[in-house]
């Protein structure tokens, strides 16, 4: 018995030593494998979540730079002998300081009264087109109008054709307008030129840029992660393309700076041809809710969405909201030369205001990933937030001011627009239902970006100050908050009536 127990006791550490010796080999080698296997699943992801940071870093450098353009575009002769300060004892006195009232008004009363047959060539040589405010504003408004409108055009191209395809003619297009616009004689073909095909270009860019990133992202599990790094190219650009612009201009003339966003393109046009559609998953049956279904895709216009009273109410207050959204950053250039600031600092506001907006979309998207955030009242925080620090711009006399301003107002801009989409996914009853909304929401910015920077130019050109032009855009912000506070309103009714488990009293 004795031996029969020995022999046994042998028996079983031999077995286990030889599969010890067994998985010592075969476990490093299927780790080996399953890392391989992930590697190569999320190498081209990657690479396409790159290209679309890249191409959004283009994208919101141009958009939130669009100021130090603007100030290019309005430069007069007597903008050639600024700052008009009198160097008598009274110079301190506030009628005559730089920045005060009476200079100013005289500065207006100037332009105003300058020869209205200024040849093309006194344009040129002081750098711009000799127009007013209202008129150059039209350049900006535009070609945001353009990037919002034209991306239902882009949802649907991409349906017919593909990403790659809709994202190398945007960036195609972008180039064309930019090269084009460089040669322009006249403001009018400048706006048609630079203003709409550059603006239809960014459409088509940015929307299949969204999608590609959600098509190769969603399968593997990290799309918000995928996409929040890709979206933080637009405020990393903010930041970077005051600089970048006021470089070019200084060292050779808003021309030259065209044809190297031209040239920016055509480099973006080749990274976007790295967009291909990802290889299907068979275990998957929703590879993209975006582009899989062209049922779905062919109904993004659906008009039984305006059904539902909180999506009407929702889009009624951001057709408000941005009536006054992008006046603030499209003219803070200008405001600040007309406090005196240097060119130099002028364009440094819109590094500040970058900086903003990309702590902004940080905080706010980390804030209301909590579970006990409602997102609407968050939403409704940041734009109150916008409205108080718009309406006290005009108080600001110092550089200092504009520049914390500049980097409040992008703070709480970076969170508005990172978070839009968020509440409108709670706005809507179906999950199948938000890319159509998403076509609504997008389509709604388009009226209101073509009006407001127009409108505050207009008022400026009038009353030959911009008090009124922000007072006006904080009184937009504020009144899409009262708005959203019916959505709010609606929004917890119907969820306390189901938590009651009554139906919601809805006109859906």
């Amino acid at each position: 018995m004795y031996d029969a127990m020995h022999v046994h006791m042998h028996e079983v550490p031999c077995i286990s030593c030889s599969s010890i010796r067994a998985t010592r080999h075969i476990v490093p080698s299927l780790f080996i494998s399953m890392t391989a296997a992930k590697v190569r699943a999320f190498q081209w992801p990657i690479l396409v979540c790159t290209v679309a940071f890249v191409a959004f870093f283009l994208l919101g450098g141009i958009m939130y730079a669009t100021g130090v353009l603007f100030s290019e575009l309005l430069k007069m002769p007597c903008d050639v002998d600024r700052p008009m300060r009198n160097d008598s004892s009274e110079e301190n006195t506030p009628s005559s300081s730089c920045g005060g009232i009476s200079n100013v008004t005289l500065r207006c009363e100037y332009q105003e009264s300058a020869n209205v047959s200024q040849t093309a060539a006194d344009a040129e040589q002081c750098g711009g087109f000799g127009e007013s405010r209202g008129r150059t504003a039209w350049v900006s408004s535009v070609q945001l109008a353009a990037s919002r409108i034209f991306g239902i055009l882009a949802a649907v191209l991409i349906d017919r054709f593909s990403c790659r395809t809709v994202a190398v003619v945007g960036s195609a297009l972008a180039a064309i307008g930019c090269l084009t616009a460089s040669f322009a004689p006249s403001l009018v073909l400048f706006i048609c030129l630079y203003s709409l095909v550059s603006g239809v270009g960014y459409a088509l860019l940015f929307t299949s840029s969204i999608v590609v990133v959600t098509q190769h992202w969603r399968p593997l599990g990290y799309l918000p992660i995928a996409n929040a790094f890709a979206m933080s190219g637009m405020g990393v650009g903010a930041i970077a393309f005051g600089p970048i612009s006021r470089g070019f201009i200084g060292s050779y003339d808003w021309r030259s700076y065209l044809r190297f966003l031209a040239a920016s393109f055509g480099g973006i046009l080749a990274l976007t041809l790295l967009y291909k559609r990802p290889v299907a998953d068979p275990n998957t049956t929703n590879e993209t809710q975006i582009n899989s279904n062209p049922v779905q895709k062919r109904k993004i216009l659906d008009v039984s969405l305006l059904k539902n009273p909180s999506l009407v109410l929702f889009m009624v207050a951001i057709v408000i909201m941005f009536l006054g959204l992008s006046a603030p950053f499209v003219h803070m250039v200008r405001f600040a030369l007309d406090l005196c600031s240097s060119q130099a600092e002028a364009d440094y506001l819109v590094t500040y205001f970058g900086i903003g907006s990309l702590v902004g979309r940080i905080v706010v998207g980390f804030i209301g990933n909590h579970r006990r955030v409602e997102p609407i009242y968050l939403y409704l925080f940041c734009i109150i937030s916008s409205s108080v620090s718009v309406a006290c711009a005009p108080l600001i006399g110092s550089y200092g001011g504009l520049a914390a301003f500049a980097a409040v107002y992008g703070f709480f801009l970076g969170g508005i627009l990172s978070f839009g989409v968020v509440v409108l996914g709670t706005v809507v009853q179906k999950k199948e239902q938000v890319p159509q909304a998403l076509g609504w929401y997008l389509f709604s910015q388009g009226p209101s970006n073509v009006l407001s920077a127009p409108i505050a130019g207009w008022i400026y050109d009038g009353t030959c100050s911009y008090s009124i032009s922000f007072y006006l855009s904080g009184t937009t912000f504020a009144l899409a908050f009262g708005v959203l506070c019916l959505v709010a309103y609606i929004q917890r009714r119907k969820r306390l009536n189901e938590e009651k488990g009554q139906p919601a009293k809805t006109l859906e």
